[in-house]
C-alpha cells in the first residue's frame, strides 16, 4: 500500500490530474446518491425488479467504494514521504483540516436546534414532558418540526457503522435533544467552545506551518494529506448512508423470504438471486453465523467455515507472544499523555462499561462512537492513519489518541491500566 500510496501522491501533486480524479470522485458520488433516492419503495417491485435494483446498487458502489480507497494509500504514502523531513507531531497538526468533521457538524445542528427551545418557553415546557408527549404535541410548533425532520432525513444514518446499522428516526433526535436539555447544557455555550476548539487547530496549523522549513513538494504533500483527510470523513458519511440502503433491500430479502435478516447478513451480493428463488442452503448462514472469515481476491470470495475457519483463523490472526508484550507503538493523531484504565469496546451500542475518565481502545471510530470519545480519556484504535476518524474526532476534541496499532484490542484487555504516551504513538502496560 505504501508504494501504491507514493505513486498515487506524485500523480496527484499535478493539478491537472487533481483535478481530472476530483471530477472523476464527484460523478462517483452523484451516481450514488441518485441511486439513494431510485431505491425508494422496495416493496413495490417485483422479484426480478428487487435483484436488478440491488445489482445496479451494488456495482454503483462498488465503483465508488474502490475509488475512495485512494485515501488510505495516501495516508500510508504520506507516512513514508514525511518521515526523517517532519517530526509526527508536527505532521499531526499541519495536516489537520480546517474543515469541520460531519459529527461536529451535526453536533452544532442539533445544539441549534436546542437554543431555539431553550428561547421559547412553550417548546421548552413541552421537551419538560415524556418522549411520546413531545412526539404528539410537537405539530402544535410546525416550523420547528420542520427543522427537526430536515435534521432527521439529513442524518438518519448517524448511528450506523461497519457492523450493525440503526435508522435514526425523529424520535431518536427528540429523545438527544430532551437529554440536552434536562441536563441544563448551555447549547450557545456549547456551541462556542466547538468553535473555538477548531479555531485553535486551525491557528497551531497555520503557526507551525509558517514556521516550517521544507521545499515546496513537501508543502504540497501536506496540503494534499489534509485534503484528503476531509475527503476521508465525506466518505465515510456517504458509506454510511449506503449501509442503510443495503440493509432495507436486506429487509425486503427477508420479507420474501422468511429469513432472518440477522441471518441475511452472513451472506454475500452474488447469493442474493439464489436465496430470493429459494435456491440456497439456509445452512450456510447458520454455519458462518456461529464462525466464518471471509477471504476475498480480486477472482473470488471465499468463505470459510467449520475447520477450515480454525485453520485461516489461526493463519491470519494467531498471537505471537502477545501476552509478552509491555508496550507496543501506533500513530500519533493527537497529543498528550495519560494514563487511565483499559475498556474495549467493539460496539459503541455494548459501551456501558465505558466511565468517564477510561482508556476507549477500539479497532476504528465511526460516528456512533463520539459520545464515548467524549468520556473517555484517551483514544487507541487497531486502525487507520492520519486522515481516519478517530484521528479527525480527536484533534477536534483536544483527546490523547494513537491509531493505527494494529494490535491494541489483541494485546489489552478490560481493566489494564495503561500509559498513552499520544505524543510519541507509545502504548505502555503498567498493569
Amino acid at each position: 500500500m505504501t508504494q501504491s500510496g507514493i505513486n498515487i501522491i506524485n500523480n496527484l501533486l499535478n493539478k491537472e490530474h487533481l483535478k481530472t480524479k476530483e471530477n472523476e470522485w464527484n460523478i462517483l458520488t452523484s451516481k450514488l446518491k441518485q441511486e439513494f433516492k431510485s431505491n425508494q419503495e422496495l416493496q413495490k417491485t417485483t422479484n426480478q425488479e428487487l435483484i436488478k435494483k440491488q445489482k445496479k446498487f451494488y456495482k454503483t458502489f462498488l465503483d465508488w467504494w474502490g475509488f475512495g480507497q485512494v485515501a488510505e494509500c495516501i495516508s500510508a504514502g504520506a507516512d513514508y514521504l514525511l518521515k526523517g523531513v517532519i517530526d509526527g507531531k508536527t505532521i499531526a497538526i499541519i495536516t489537520a483540516p480546517t474543515k469541520k468533521s460531519f459529527s461536529t457538524i451535526e453536533e452544532e445542528e442539533m445544539l441549534k436546534l436546542c437554543q431555539q427551545i431553550t428561547r421559547r418557553k412553550k417548546l421548552r415546557k413541552l421537551f419538560s414532558k415524556t418522549v411520546e408527549e413531545i412526539t404528539t404535541n410537537l405539530k402544535k410548533f410546525p416550523d420547528f418540526e420542520r427543522k427537526l425532520s430536515i435534521h432527521t432525513q439529513k442524518y438518519f444514518w448517524l448511528q450506523n457503522n461497519y457492523l450493525t446499522v440503526k435508522y435514526c428516526d425523529k424520535t431518536y433526535f427528540i429523545k438527544q435533544i430532551k437529554n440536552i436539555i434536562e441536563k441544563n447544557f448551555d447549547p450557545k455555550k456549547a456551541t462556542d467552545a466547538i468553535n473555538k476548539r477548531c479555531d485553535n487547530i486551525k491557528k497551531e496549523k497555520e503557526l507551525n506551518l509558517k514556521t516550517l522549513k521544507i521545499d515546496d513538494k513537501h508543502k504540497k504533500i501536506i496540503k494534499l494529506v489534509s485534503d484528503f483527510t476531509t475527503f476521508q470523513d465525506d466518505r465515510k458519511a456517504i458509506s454510511m448512508e449506503a449501509h442503510q440502503h443495503l440493509n432495507d433491500f436486506l429487509k425486503e430479502l427477508s420479507k420474501r423470504t422468511g429469513i432472518n435478516i440477522k441471518s441475511l447478513y452472513y451472506s454475500t451480493p452474488q447469493e442474493y438471486e439464489s436465496i430470493l428463488k429459494g435456491a440456497f442452503d439456509e445452512k450456510k448462514l447458520s454455519d458462518r453465523k456461529e464462525k466464518c472469515v471471509l477471504t476475498v481476491s480480486e477472482q473470488k470470495i471465499i468463505i470459510s467455515t467449520g475447520k477450515e475457519y480454525d485453520k485461516q483463523f489461526h493463519n491470519i490472526f494467531k498471537k505471537k507472544g502477545s501476552n509478552k508484550i509491555s508496550e507496543f507503538e501506533g500513530r500519533r493523531a493527537e497529543g498528550g499523555k495519560i494514563r487511565g484504565i483499559v475498556k474495549i469496546i467493539i460496539d459503541p451500542r455494548k459501551s456501558n462499561k465505558l466511565k468517564t475518565g477510561d482508556i476507549l481502545v477500539t479497532t476504528m471510530t465511526s460516528p456512533e462512537f463520539l459520545p464515548l470519545m467524549k468520556k473517555a480519556a484517551a483514544i487507541v484504535t487497531d486502525e487507520g492513519g492520519i486522515t481516519c476518524h478517530a484521528a479527525i474526532v480527536a484533534r477536534e476534541l483536544g483527546k490523547p489518541c494513537v491509531v493505527g496499532t494494529k494490535i491494541a484490542t489483541r494485546v489489552l484487555k478490560d481493566g489494564n491500566m495503561i500509559e498513552v504516551n499520544a505524543n510519541h504513538g507509545i502504548i505502555k502496560i503498567l498493569k
